[in-house]
């Protein structure tokens, strides 16, 4: 029997030792970037530019040892796995929960019997209205992504996550502030730059009012019920400054695959629920788009530049 402890930022998926090395292997990617470093370097005119090849072809030996060493260390990056041992004897897997509904439907296609506790608490929040000015008027792709966040707030896998893939300048940090206002908790903005952090501060005040708005980054660090940061200030902060934060909206999610910035998802913000991420397109070339459903969970709604354009929201 498989049996999965949902947690807030990190899962534990336990069963027999042959299904969990068959769900480690089917949730891991080749990374593209790494494989291209490998090539560069076995191509590289490192050596031969500083005439280290001896007469017969060959690398003295303490040249051919650190090439070896390299290349090994090199590979070690190439096949990366999104679930990861939480046990040497491998009885159990720790999972990012935003893939729990993602391995949820792989047991069930191979028929594996499931058993599952949801350990995160959605009603023991400190919940407030935040009234503030709202925008003029909610656009359709605002009001649908609102619409499907009510909808997968009862299913038990989805619950408190979701990426929405929307195209830039239909209203990603709108949508954000009406999220937060419908949910109802400390919450937390995470974003990839200073001048995206400095923009994004204004527009909370604007919304919220100046007293709710806290600011991380940017050499500033107070904390409030709404909380604008960087992915890098929060990875070099300490943990335990985020744990009274139960929702986090991430935009321009699809950078969460770099390592510091998963970090911040699935071990700073280990206490969220509530985790959405915004971003126009979540693919990523180096092959990580994995990781990004791993953060914040599935797309659970989608609206791209040429249904913007079609239905008069950008110009063409």
């Amino acid at each position: 029997v498989m049996r999965i402890v949902i947690k807030p930022a990190r899962s534990i998926l336990s069963g027999p030792k042959e299904n969990l090395i068959n769900i480690r292997e089917f949730f891991s990617f080749k990374n593209k970037a790494a494989e291209n470093q490998i090539r560069r370097f076995k191509n590289s005119n490192h050596f031969v530019e500083r005439r280290l090849y001896q007469s017969n072809g060959e690398l003295p030996q303490e040249y051919l040892d650190w090439k070896n060493k390299r290349l090994e260390e090199l590979k070690k990056d190439v096949q990366v796995y999104a679930c990861h041992w939480a046990d040497k004897s491998e009885t159990e897997l720790y999972v990012p929960t935003g893939l729990v509904a993602s391995i949820v439907a792989y047991i069930v296609e191979k028929n594996m019997p499931l058993t599952y506790e949801d350990l995160r608490d959605f009603e023991n929040i400190d919940r407030r209205m935040l009234v503030g000015a709202k925008p003029n008027q909610l656009r359709k792709p605002q009001v649908e992504s609102l619409e499907m966040v009510d909808a997968t707030n009862e299913l038990d896998f989805v619950k408190g996550m979701g990426l929405f893939k929307i195209a830039t300048g239909v209203g990603k940090t709108s949508l954000a502030q009406e999220l937060i206002r419908k949910i109802r908790c400390r919450s937390l903005f995470v974003v990839p730059s200073v001048p995206i952090l400095r923009q994004t501060v204004r527009r909370f005040e604007e919304a919220y009012g100046k007293k709710n708005v806290g600011v991380w980054g940017d050499g500033t660090k107070r904390l409030g019920y709404v909380t604008v940061a960087t992915y890098a200030s929060i990875y070099s902060a300490d943990a335990s400054e985020f744990d009274d934060f139960r929702l986090a909206i991430f935009d321009e999610v699809h950078h969460i695959g770099a390592d510091t910035f998963f970090a911040v998802a699935v071990e700073r913000l280990r206490n969220v629920v509530y985790r959405y991420g915004l971003t126009a397109f979540e693919e990523r070339a180096d092959g990580g788009t994995m990781l990004v459903e791993a953060a914040v969970g599935p797309t659970i709604y989608s609206y791209e530049a040429p249904q913007a354009i079609d239905e008069g929201f950008l110009a063409r």
